[in-house]
């Protein structure tokens, strides 16, 4: 395999991984997302139940 074809591939791994960690990064705010909707929701319930937080 010649040098540049060598760099090609790093270069399309390279492209990939910042792909996925770019599809990573939106997952994680996603469920950042839930989790608070999901807590407010909890503290809710509980504030209807008269039960302290």
């Amino acid at each position: 395999m010649t040098k540049e074809e060598t760099l090609t591939i790093t270069n399309l791994q390279k492209d990939l991984l910042i792909k996925h960690l770019n599809d990573m990064n939106i997952r994680l705010g996603l469920i950042t997302g839930e989790i608070s909707y999901l807590m407010a929701n909890i503290k809710a319930v509980k504030i209807l139940l008269g039960e302290k937080i």
